[in-house]
């Protein structure tokens, strides 16, 4: 009897094209490719995900996955995973034609994959996470009884490997993003995956963690893995990519080795327009699209004369000696004390895990502080709980909307009108008016450029990019006061990010908007802020105008070293 998996049904389209010749292994020889991805279609109801989409992966390789929020990227990782049937096309894995029908399938072959949202069990501990669906029990007389000593004993010899130092026992639910994200790695890694799609890794990780994650991806294929990378972070991508291809519009825009490109002929791709190596494999040119300029911002926005505006401006919140306890692997906060002004936008960095969360948490009203005080426009606020500032409007941007803010299966109706649902404007006697409120969510759709078909369209089949941008889109639709932003430009492409910047320039200059923006990266803080202040294990350790400040200033804060800009030039020039 044959058990072979059944075959995706073939349909032949218009356009589509032979897959390109086999790829040449990295040390320069022919050799026959690990992945085939052929001719792959995948369509949500009239929109094209994936278009006549080929590819060719080596074994060994990390190749790039590129392109801006809707491309098609994690789309077609989700076919290649098992995640999504696609309508047509093929997929040849080790010279072998395949067809998975769940991720548990691809899993077997030696596919894992780590989503740009972390799928974990908030309420299981770490290992528990890290073996389920693979658990070994005792015999009978034991019945369910779950032997975890030879598991944990593997885990451990991997986390060993890779460097990572997790608590086996704690609650999953405990550990910030980047600790969950290495749950995932070594759960992929514990079933013996030999190739590893990485999603957007490094949107939620610090500088110095990215920095570990692109040196772990290196190892990985030096250990003969091949590893697909999903990013947007084209610094990132040049840092550790054999090749890149780029996606545009869900079709293939281009592949191209790492060494033969740049980073401007990548982003040109990217966002259309014709360059001279803008064609397919074959030598067909690509459809021509009217590139749009991606925004690029000068530190501090407006230099000195912004930082002087800024000082002059009238408080909107001030923050003295507050103090709250530890929370999961957050750190007590201790002594924070900070005076925002109207229209600023103020920077909080640092590594991940040094207390920013729980600080966002206090402002928003989610964690009642220890001890200090918190005054909004001179009056004190520091007991009012998420509701009531919520009415003051002031609004909050979690850190993992998918988990804290947004309905994934509901229609982005829904999600938008969260939050506003006792408004006048979009209900009445007690009904919500869900023409206007689908009417307001379509202006949405339109403003923040998110690619959806309408209002009506379920969150989850939007791309994760998409989805930050709805959850964005509420909060600067709500007409905030002070909005606190915890990576707001998570899993957002250059230009998506561009727009952005410029949109929060809009609202702080043109209508007093004050916001916290609180990112791990130093460049985004660099270029947006008016000021940052650097939190280290729960304490701040300086505070600076972002006109007068360096990367390597607010490095040597976040690693604990309290020192400033004159003493860094000091050890410069000695």
């Amino acid at each position: 009897m044959n058990h072979s998996p059944p075959r995706t049904r073939i349909t032949r389209y218009p356009d589509e094209q032979p897959p390109p010749k086999a790829a040449a292994n990295l040390a320069g020889g022919p050799t026959a490719p690990l992945v085939e991805i052929r001719n792959i279609y995948k369509k949500f109801g009239g929109f094209y995900a994936n278009r006549n989409i080929s590819l060719e992966i080596a074994k060994g390789e990390i190749r790039a996955i590129v392109g801006e929020n809707g491309a098609g990227k994690t789309t077609l990782m989700n076919v290649l995973f098992g995640g999504l049937r696609p309508d047509s096309g093929s997929i040849i894995l080790r010279g072998i034609p395949v067809a998975f029908r769940s991720p548990r399938e691809a899993v077997r072959a030696g596919i894992g994959m780590v989503h740009q949202d972390m799928l974990f069990f908030p309420q299981l501990s770490v290992l528990e996470n890290i073996i389920v669906g693979c658990e070994t029990q005792w015999p009978s007389f034991f019945a369910g009884a779950l032997r975890t000593g030879p598991a944990r004993e593997e885990v451990n010899r991997i986390q060993d490997s890779l460097g990572f130092r997790l608590e086996l026992d704690r609650q999953a639910k405990e550990l910030p993003f980047s600790r969950r994200q290495q749950i995932e790695l070594v759960r992929m890694l514990y079933r013996g995956a030999e190739i590893l799609i990485l999603d957007e890794p490094t949107s939620l990780l610090s500088p110095e963690e990215t920095e570990k994650l692109l040196d772990l991806m290196k190892s990985l294929r030096a250990g003969g893995r091949t590893v697909l990378f999903i990013s947007h972070r084209l610094v990132e991508v040049f840092s550790v990519a054999d090749r890149i291809t780029v996606l545009r519009g869900g079709s293939l825009a281009a592949t191209l080795d790492a060494g033969g490109t740049d980073i401007e002929e990548i982003a040109r791709l990217m966002v259309g327009g014709l360059g001279n190596r803008d064609r397919r494999p074959g030598g067909e040119p690509l459809q021509a699209e009217a590139a749009k300029p991606i925004s690029r911002l000068t530190p501090a926005c407006a230099g000195a004369a912004a930082a002087d505006n800024m000082a002059a401006a009238p408080r909107r919140l001030e923050i003295q000696n507050l103090s709250v306890g530890p929370s999961g692997t957050e750190p007590a906060l201790r002594d924070i004390s900070i005076s925002i002004g109207k229209g600023e936008i103020f920077g909080i960095g640092g590594i991940v895990g040094n207390g920013q969360r729980s600080l966002a948490r206090v402002l928003a009203g989610k964690t009642r502080l220890d001890s200090g005080w918190v005054r909004f426009e001179g009056e004190e606020i520091s007991r009012l709980d998420i509701k009531e500032r919520l009415r003051k409007n002031i609004l909050w941007l979690p850190e993992n909307p998918l988990e804290e803010a947004l309905l994934p299966e509901r229609p982005l109706w829904e999600n938008f009108l969260l939050g506003r649902q006792r408004e006048k404007e979009f209900a009445r006697a007690g009904f919500i008016r869900k023409q206007k409120v689908i009417g307001f969510s379509e202006e949405q759709v339109l403003l923040n450029s998110i690619a959806a078909h309408g209002a009506l369209e379920p969150l989850s089949g939007l791309s994760g990019g998409n989805r930050q941008k709805v959850a964005l889109a509420r909060v600067l639709a709500g007409s905030p006061i002070l909005a606190i932003l915890e990576q707001p430009c998570r899993g957002l492409d250059l230009r998506a990010a561009g727009i952005v910047y410029d949109r929060l320039l809009q609202l702080s200059r043109n209508r007093g908007v004050s916001f916290i923006l609180i990112s791990y990266d130093f460049d985004e803080l660099i270029s947006i802020c008016d000021r940052i202040a650097v939190i280290y294990r729960g304490e701040i350790m300086g505070k600076t105008e972002t006109a007068e400040t360096s990367r390597e200033l607010l490095g040597r804060w976040a690693a604990g070293v309290r020192e400033t800009r004159k003493a860094i030039h000091h050890r410069a020039g000695a």
